[in-house]
C-alpha cells in the first residue's frame, strides 16, 4: 500500500513546481484526487529531498525530462 504513493508524489511535484497550474487543477489530473492531497504530496517530497540523496536525483532527472 505505501508503493503508490511515492510514484504519485514524485509525479505531483514537478507538476507543481514546473507548471502554473493551481493546486485544485493538478489534483483534477491524478484521479480528481483533492488540492490537500497535492499540497501534502509536495511538502514531503520537499522535505524528504534534504535527507534523500537518491531522491534527490530522481526529481532532477525528471524535472531534465519534462523540460526537453
Amino acid at each position: 500500500h505505501k508503493k503508490v504513493p511515492l510514484p504519485r508524489h514524485l509525479a505531483m511535484y514537478p507538476c507543481r513546481l514546473l507548471t502554473d497550474m493551481s493546486l485544485p487543477e493538478i489534483a483534477q489530473h491524478f484521479s480528481n484526487r483533492n488540492h490537500t492531497t497535492v499540497l501534502h504530496a509536495c511538502r514531503k517530497i520537499e522535505k524528504d529531498l534534504f535527507q534523500n540523496a537518491d531522491l534527490q536525483n530522481v526529481t532532477n532527472y525528471l524535472a531534465k525530462k519534462i523540460q526537453e
